[in-house]
């Protein structure tokens, strides 16, 4: 394929800032859920009162009609042409099938989608500057979960549904959000021909957001410094403290994917980092007048210069990587994107290296995507049988999904007890030997998936993208 005929796609997770709560009556460690209402604006997160529940979930889908399927999608589509809404339906329901193939799901995935028009519906229309905002997903809630480890980490409510809890913090009415721009490109849907250098495949944005959804995403970023990333933490926990006007800090949060991230130079967890980071409470106490008096005793405190580490860390080639279950072996670990400097939020960590793996089976969760070129292209071209290729499977499983390989995965506590807040506890690092792994640069320009901008480079027209989708 000619380079020059290349359109590409970062595909981006947006972080909040912080963990924002309306007032509510607070315990020595989390227990709000968090909403994600706006998948195109990620920083916005709203806490929600999720009392513990017996309701049920809903365990088989369609039973009459055969499917196997175990995504339900109620799809608002907003464009007056009935045959391209029914090709976004089938877009979701193809992902939908090809998941649900691949994985043991023993409840059903609610997705609420759209395909609108962002200018018409909400006036994003690009103005000036020419960006065009293309779409985004995210879980609709995350659910604070007890691991083993003594650290509270945040679960997508997709995942937690399979957990099959009988007792366990109030759902959402649906576990993923999706919302797709009709006017943001040119998609290409299955059936329409011969595809265009100019078109992207629907079916492969549809599935990879779908995987961030079901928990492929680190809460590793800068919340502190937001313009200028310097400095890397979890997300920052800070809750009204409900008997005064103060903030009470709960903690860093990890993602459920974050505990098994590992720097691949000592064998240590990051969530060693994240233990010292939370021993900050040690030193200041956990209330704080309002999130500038947080960042200001944080920047001056000794637990900083962790966060400025990290920050080198997640710059340097194939520095972290994602262990699988049952392996101590740091050759088994799966590179995570790391080569990318400056840091960009979404794209670094939060996607595989794409070095390691861009033509190899396990290409889907890349942060760059060739445009011109079909999902079911991709997939034979790389001699794969499918599309969820094995590296990727055994990361879902780690974060706890059953697949007919590993039917039982590890299941956290949904009581929660601590957030090592007052601890220095430290994992012991992995045994077993450290691999090197090329990461070179791609011969690829490198281009955020947050909006679209038209630009002329080295001689021709590129089209830069970035999808807002956590």
């Amino acid at each position: 394929m000619k380079e020059t005929l290349l359109m590409i796609i970062s595909l981006i997770i947006l972080f909040s800032s912080f963990l924002y709560v309306s007032p509510a009556k607070s315990n020595s460690v989390p227990t709000q859920c968090y909403n994600h209402p706006n998948p195109l604006n990620g920083k916005y997160r709203e806490a929600v009162s999720c009392p513990t529940s017996k309701q049920k979930v809903i365990t088989s889908n369609l039973a009459a009609t055969g499917s196997k399927n175990m995504f339900d999608v109620t799809l608002t589509c907003g464009v007056k042409n009935v045959s391209l809404c029914d090709e976004v339906k089938k877009t979701f329901e193809t992902a939908g099938n090809i998941i649900s193939s691949a994985l043991i799901l023993n409840s059903i995935i609610t997705i609420n989608a759209s395909f609108i028009d962002f200018c018409v519906s909400m006036g994003e229309c690009g103005g000036k500057s020419g960006l065009v905002t293309l779409g985004g997903a995210c879980p609709a809630r995350s659910i604070p979960l007890q691991d083993d480890d003594g650290l509270v980490r945040l679960y997508p409510q997709a995942l937690v549904k399979q957990f099959q809890f009988k007792t366990h913090p109030e759902y959402g009415p649906y576990d993923i959000l999706a919302m797709f721009n009709s006017a943001g490109t040119n998609f290409w849907f299955e059936g329409d021909g011969n595809m265009g250098h100019d078109q992207q495949d629907f079916l492969y944005v549809v599935l990879h957001e779908l995987i961030h959804g079901l928990g492929f995403a680190s809460n590793w970023g800068d919340y502190i410094n937001e313009n200028n990333p310097k400095a890397m933490t979890p997300d920052i926990a800070l809750v009204p403290d409900g008997s005064d006007s103060t903030l009470k800090f709960n903690g860093f949060m990890e993602s459920a994917f974050d505990k098994y991230i590992i720097n691949m130079s000592s064998g240590h967890r990051t969530s060693e980092i994240t233990n010292k980071l939370n021993t900050f409470a040690n030193e200041t106490g956990t209330k704080f007048s309002d999130d500038d008096d947080f960042n200001a005793k944080f920047k001056s405190s000794p637990q900083y210069k962790l966060a400025l580490n990290m920050m080198k860390t997640v710059i340097t080639p194939s520095s972290l990587g994602f262990l699988p279950h049952d392996s101590n072996d740091l050759a088994e670990a799966i590179i995570l994107e790391t080569h990318l400097n400056p840091y960009q939020e979404g794209s670094s960590v939060s996607h595989v290296d794409f070095n390691t793996y861009n033509t190899t089976n396990d290409f889907l969760m890349k942060y760059l995507a060739d445009l011109g070129v079909n999902l079911r292209t991709m997939t034979t071209s790389r001699g794969c049988t499918e599309i969820i290729g094995p590296k990727l499977k055994l990361i879902l499983e780690t974060i706890g999904y059953a697949t007919s390989d590993y039917p039982n995965p590890y299941i956290p506590s949904v009581t929660i007890t601590s957030n090592n807040l007052n601890t220095n506890n430290l994992n012991t690092n992995f045994s077993g030997n450290i691999e090197s792994v090329s990461s070179a640069s791609p011969k690829m320009i490198n281009f955020n998936f947050e909006t679209l901008i038209i630009l002329n480079l080295v001689g021709f027209i590129t089209t830069r993208y970035l999808l807002k989708d956590f």
